[in-house]
């Protein structure tokens, strides 16, 4: 990444690749939330100009 300073969201372990709409996939941290009934659980996170 460009700019180190996006503010993410927690408990999310983020990948290094955007693909051309913008998106970046992240996986839930099961530590962070504590283990679910989905043990894999994958995010799109929309990565945006700010004003």
């Amino acid at each position: 990444m460009l700019q180190k300073d996006i503010p993410l969201p927690e408990g999310m372990i983020f990948s290094t690749v955007l693909n051309d709409q913008g998106q970046i996939i992240a996986l839930k941290d099961q530590e962070y939330f504590g283990v679910e009934e989905e043990m894999v659980t994958l995010y799109k996170v929309e990565i945006g100009k700010g004003n």
